[in-house]
């Protein structure tokens, strides 16, 4: 351990989330540009280990993300702030935000331009799983083997968009049935944050339009929400069983739906979206829409931001507010590094079925089991690990998990116990009987 002393033990199990690591090309340019000119930059992090105290006094902060990170910076930059929210039934937001004095202004965008929409407000009792019909179990079978590889965009996307008319026709909701009005709800900035063929809408406007679905609910918002997360879980079936070419992989799955998944049924509690809107309403937040990014104004010695939404900002911070990723190279862990020095980890990769083609993963590579696989082939079976860095072979977190399933994680998680108690004697050994 860090203070030297030596624990022996039967077998080790290492539950781990979003590891730090250190900042990449771009992130690095950032913080150089702090250190030339006075600014502040806090790169990808936990939310729970950054220092907000940073950005206070400063005029404008840029914030790049939008996802759950955000939110949870939201809600700790404001309170670190001193600031407090009260009910306001005569705001659109249903608060108002009483500044504690220092907040600065935050610019608030990404890439995409996908904000990440509150999750309905269900009450206690939750609907069923969603089972679907059009992109079912037997069908990812079906596409599973095909020779030449499956290509998302082309062979995926239309059963899902078939499997959404389905459902909506069958609950009566026929005028929501039809592949443009979907298109519209479910990308309001045009699909990978290029240029939407629909009327231009702003971010302000479709985080309202959420909050209104998911506090009612929207009966119609909350049946698409379930057959969004059903099919997370067949995409992400076909990406385990090695479906999908790896150019699909690298540009549809990696490159943007699984962002598009979390932002449709993975988001914040209610609360935190009345928040955001509050401080919008409040004039310290304001939205760049789609295609954000971030240059360096080197005479003004201040970060430049653009977006789709609005002229360029000039900030005296950035805050990126999303996690690091998942990337053994790059991790800071002490422990993580001396197995990779000697070996004894190595990077994962996926494989497609059809093409035969690999694509390196930042993922550390793990048996069946769950233990780390070296670089000469061992298997170190005495270590285990689960959770964000070994998430090629299994999800980095159950936040999809649904009333009456096991999540997959979860699940995971329960053997890797169980291998535990069998190497320490609590359990015996299966193989022995």
């Amino acid at each position: 351990l860090s203070d030297g002393r030596v624990l022996r033990a039967d077998a080790v199990a290492l539950a781990l989330g979003h590891l730090p690591t250190a900042l990449g090309p771009r992130s690095q340019q950032l913080a150089d540009a702090a250190e030339r000119h006075g600014l502040v930059h806090l790169g990808p992090a936990n939310p729970l280990e950054v220092d907000y105290s940073a950005l206070l006094g400063r005029e404008k902060v840029a914030v790049q993300g939008m996802g759950l990170n955000f939110y949870d910076a939201i809600g700790m930059l404001t309170e670190v702030a001193g600031g407090r929210f009260q009910a306001d039934s005569s705001a659109l937001s249903g608060l108002r935000y009483l500044p504690g004095g220092d907040e600065p202004r935050l610019v608030v965008g990404s890439r995409s331009g996908m904000v990440y929409r509150p999750k309905p407000d269900l009450g206690a009792k939750m609907p069923e799983p969603y089972i679907p019909e059009v992109l079912t179990g037997e069908r990812v079978l079906e596409l599973a083997v095909r020779p030449a590889g499956v290509d998302h965009e082309r062979e995926v996307m239309p059963l899902m968009f078939a499997e959404l008319r389905r459902a909506l026709r069958r609950a009566g909701f026929l005028e929501l049935a039809d592949d443009e009005i979907l298109l519209a709800l479910l990308f309001p900035f045009g699909r990978r944050g290029g240029e939407s063929p629909h009327p231009p809408r702003s971010t302000r406007d479709v985080l309202q339009e959420a909050l209104r679905a998911a506090t009612e609910p929207d009966a119609a918002w909350v049946l698409i929400y379930r057959v969004l997360i059903a099919l997370r879980i067949q995409v992400n079936r076909l990406t385990d069983l090695g479906a999908y070419t790896t150019d699909s992989v690298r540009q549809d799955i990696d490159g943007h739906l699984r962002n598009a998944f979390a932002s449709w049924a993975s988001g914040p509690p209610i609360l935190r979206a009345r928040q955001v809107l509050a401080l919008a309403e409040a004039g310290l937040l304001e939205f760049t829409g789609p295609r954000m990014h971030i240059d360096i104004d080197e005479e003004a010695g201040r970060y430049a931001v653009h977006g789709a939404e609005a002229d360029p900002v000039l900030c005296d911070g950035v805050l990126e507010a999303h996690l690091p990723p998942v990337d053994l190279p790059a991790y800071r862990s002490a422990l993580l590094g001396a197995w990779r020095e000697r070996g004894e980890v190595q990077k994962d990769s996926w494989a497609s079925r059809g093409t035969r083609r690999r694509m390196l993963t930042g993922s550390i590579a793990v048996d069946g089991l769950y233990a780390p696989i070296g670089v000469d082939g061992t298997v170190h079976e005495r270590r285990l690990m689960v959770g964000v860095p070994v998430s090629t072979a299994q999800p980095g977190s159950a936040i999809t998990a649904e009333p009456g399933t096991g999540a997959q994680l979860l699940r995971h998680a329960e053997a890797v116990a169980l291998r535990l108690a069998r190497a320490g004697g609590a359990l015996e050994d299966e193989m022995a009987r």
